[in-house]
């Protein structure tokens, strides 16, 4: 045996970059100073038994080989749960997509099958997990874009016991997710199941301020909410809420003191995001952050260009709040002031997110890969729109700036309804500088949104998802999950023609019944005016102006029911209710979040996925 020198100690961080690592406990020193997520180190037991390489790897392929021709025909055997002591996912993930396993993976991805050595089999639950963190817990090619918590899972899933709230809340996910797929639909009843199990757990473990203040109870908070996602029901918008709310919470609780780890950083960033999307789907106003500089806080800290858009978003919520006021209130409505300060405040606002798209690096260009000319025949199940279509250098850089879009349509709003306002006559109102620049800003920005679809939805998929480490069906629901919320947005801009948004409801039926991603049966409760919450500037909405159920088609539609009407309700509507000491004694309540949802208070599915992965 050939000796092979010392084993490197460092993590995998520092082992990958080549250079010194301090071996720090428990994150080490060069991954904090550069705003890393430190995986860890390597068990001492792996320093001695190393992997073996080539060698190894190719007598494992000729016996799969050999196996597959003989295991064509074999009686299937039965699944065998994997033991409670296997708890780390890395050798099923990675060998889904060794050289030698490609065939396999893809009719796992077709089929719902995994390719198996004789004897052992892989229960749903292990193969919905690993399927979570191969295809959907994404890492970016462009640094500079990662926003959102869920990179930090697997170092906290292979450290924590199978019996933690954050496993058991991993695996509800995971087995919501692979449920969407049609040939694994069954799986719907045993992520609910688990979900349920995750609460209960959350409840008896949150009321120790320890836990409660720790990582692995945020990022379990996070992940209840993201089931909530892609759950797709209308009733799970209250819980996500509610869920966010609990998450602003414990992120408050913690402090300043979170600043100084890199995971606890991220994940304060992933909670501030949510709050945002919360706040501004609900014209909420931000609760504010025990600190100097508030939610803004961690400015001093190292901060990417999806941070500094988050800097100039932080502001909408209270645009948006104002807006919500003053046309709820017909004496506002009336005083011209009041209303040119407010349109004032959209349009400065709306300046600063046009001077973050102007300073983008020029890696986060579009490219142009071709133009439709001529509307299509049939609108609804055409894959593009007439004009460009544009690409990206990935799906997080194209959704993040599909988000600042979805902030200047909401800047556009409210300037549109405030001049509407303070017009003496639609011929007036029509003639207006600012009414006409507001319209017209609108209008690009819905079809730069629709430009991104076939992107999002499959245009140069294969090439991106080999890249990405993804499946080509999984890359494609990814992209349909980013696109729920900006298409859902685009459905609610009056300006825009009547067929566009024919079109874009058409894209919402596909990717509800393609993935089983159902956006479509909000647009049934939300009210046309949703973005401006004010005047309206066209005719009053006919049936055709909401999208129906066909049964042909096939739609994944539900329709409003009771929250959580499951075995478990009892104990999920006592989430969260117990109280938790803060440093000076006295007692915390943190929000229950299974009180109730107004169906025009919007939580479109698909947001958590869309702002944070």
């Amino acid at each position: 045996m050939v000796y092979t020198g010392k084993p490197s100690r460092a993590c995998n961080t520092c082992r990958n970059r080549r250079i010194k690592c301090d071996e720090a406990r428990p994150f080490c020193g060069q991954c904090k100073k550069s705003a890393r997520v430190c995986p860890g180190y390597r068990d001492e037991f792996d320093l001695i038994f190393r992997n073996e390489t080539s060698a190894t790897k190719r007598r494992a392929q000729k016996g799969a080989s050999r196996e597959r021709e003989t295991a064509t025909n074999a009686v299937p055997q039965k699944t065998a749960r994997l033991s409670d002591d296997f708890q780390s996912l890395e050798p099923i993930i990675n060998s889904l997509h060794n050289d030698w396993h490609t065939d396999a993976y893809n009719a796992f991805i077709g089929s719902g099958q995994v390719l198996l050595a004789p004897g052992l089999g892989i229960s749903d639950e292990i193969q919905a997990t690993a399927f979570f963190f191969r295809n959907f817990v994404l890492l970016p090619r462009q640094t500079d874009a990662t926003r959102g918590f869920l990179a930090t899972l697997l170092p906290f899933y292979n450290r924590l016991g199978s019996d933690t709230s954050l496993h058991k809340a991993i695996t509800a996910v995971a087995l919501c997710a692979f449920a969407n797929f049609p040939e694994k639909a069954y799986l719907k009843d045993r992520a609910v199941a688990e979900y349920g199990r995750a609460i209960r757990k959350v409840n008896d473990t949150i009321v120790s301020p320890t836990i409660a203040r720790s990582d692995e109870m945020l990022l379990t908070i996070l992940l209840l909410g993201l089931y909530e996602t892609i759950s797709s029901k209308l009733r799970s918008s209250g819980a996500w809420s509610a869920h966010i709310n609990g998450a602003v919470t414990l992120a408050k609780l913690r402090g300043t003191e979170q600043f100084n780890n890199p995971v606890s950083l991220n994940l304060f960033r992933a909670v501030r995001a949510h709050m945002l999307v919360n706040a501004i789907q609900n014209s909420l106003p931000i609760t504010e952050f025990p600190a100097e500089h508030g939610w803004l806080s961690d400015c001093e800290h190292e901060s990417t260009t999806a941070q500094r858009l988050m800097f100039v978003t932080i502001q909408l919520p209270a645009v948006r709040q104002r807006a919500k006021q003053v046309f709820a209130d017909p004496r506002l409505m009336d005083q011209r002031d009041v209303l040119s300060q407010l349109s004032t405040s959209a349009a400065d606002l709306d300046d600063a997110f046009a001077r973050w798209y102007d300073s983008l690096p020029p890696r986060w260009s579009h490219q142009t890969v071709a133009t439709l000319e001529g509307m299509p025949d049939d609108l609804e199940e055409a894959e593009a729109w007439p004009g460009p279509m544009n690409v990206y250098e990935d799906l997080i850089v194209s959704n993040v700036i599909n988000n600042h879009r979805m902030g200047r349509i909401f800047c556009q709003a409210v300037v549109i309804a405030c001049q509407a306002r303070l017009g003496q006559s639609r011929e007036a109102v029509e003639q207006s500088e600012k009414y006409q620049k507001a319209v017209k800003t609108a209008r690009d920005l819905v079809n730069a949104v629709c430009a991104t679809v076939p992107f999002h939805l499959g245009y140069d998929i294969k090439d991106r998802a080999r890249k990405m480490a993804q499946s080509k069906t999984a890359a494609e629901a990814v992209g349909g999950y980013f696109l729920l919320w900006p298409l859902f947005v685009c459905t609610r801009v009056e300006c825009i023609p009547a067929d566009q948004k024919r079109w874009v409801r058409g894209r919402l039926r596909y990717i509800s019944r393609t993935y089983g991603i159902d956006g479509l049966e909000y647009l049934k409760h939300v009210p046309e005016n949703y973005l401006s919450r004010g005047i309206r500037m066209v005719n009053d909405p006919t049936p055709d102006d909401y999208p129906h159920q066909s049964p042909e088609a096939g739609e994944m539609m539900t329709m409003p029911m009771p929250m959580m009407e499951s075995k478990f309700a009892r104990s999920t509507t006592e989430f969260f209710t117990p109280s938790i000491q803060s440093d000076s004694g006295a007692p915390m309540m943190i929000p229950a979040p299974m009180m109730g949802a107004e169906l025009f208070q919007l939580q479109l599915v698909g947001s958590g996925v869309n702002t944070c992965f």
